[in-house]
């Protein structure tokens, strides 16, 4: 309900319907991940029915890479275009922005083997995140915006046109 029918969810694994996405995280729940977001402060732009929310964001999740407990810890931000209807606001299309990421040993001295070649070809925002995405089957979303790109100040823009429309 947090979603309207026709919203969307976008993140650097996924662009589609928001049933779509919450079906795919119910799939592969309870599968030696856990995970948490901790979503902080957030600014919103209201017009009429339409709102853009920023909302700071800090996921957490352990994980295991080639058997080798981590913990990953991700820094970004949800941007939400909010649509009221029928008096009641959701979010019309969520979307993930990765400021940056890091992994950690759960026991030190216990490290996975990385290929540094693969990890160095992710965008530095979700470098850490994409390696274990890519290594648990999951695909990686095309032009997933970080902090400073193109993509994010063209995000920006599209956004403030949505909303003043």
């Amino acid at each position: 309900t947090t979603y309207s029918p026709d919203g969307r969810m976008t993140t650097m694994w996924f662009d589609g319907p928001a049933d779509d996405f919450i079906a795919a995280c119910k799939a592969g729940s309870g599968k030696g991940n856990t995970s948490g977001h901790f979503i902080c402060g957030s600014t919103i732009q209201v017009n009429g029915a339409k709102a853009v929310a920023n909302s700071r964001l800090i996921l957490v999740m352990r994980t295991k890479l080639d058997g080798v407990p981590v913990d990953l810890t991700s820094n970004g931000r949800f941007i939400d275009r909010f649509t009221k209807q029928n008096g009641k606001w959701a979010i019309h299309h969520r979307r993930t922005i990765y400021d940056k990421d890091r992994m950690d040993l759960v026991t030190p001295g216990t490290a996975p083997q990385l290929d540094n070649a693969e990890l160095q070809s992710y965008a530095e925002g979700y470098r850490h995140l994409a390696y274990i995405q890519k290594r648990a089957g999951r695909g990686l979303t095309p032009d997933t915006p970080t902090f400073g790109s193109e993509l994010l100040a063209n995000l920006y823009r599209d956004d403030d046109t949505w909303l003043k429309g």
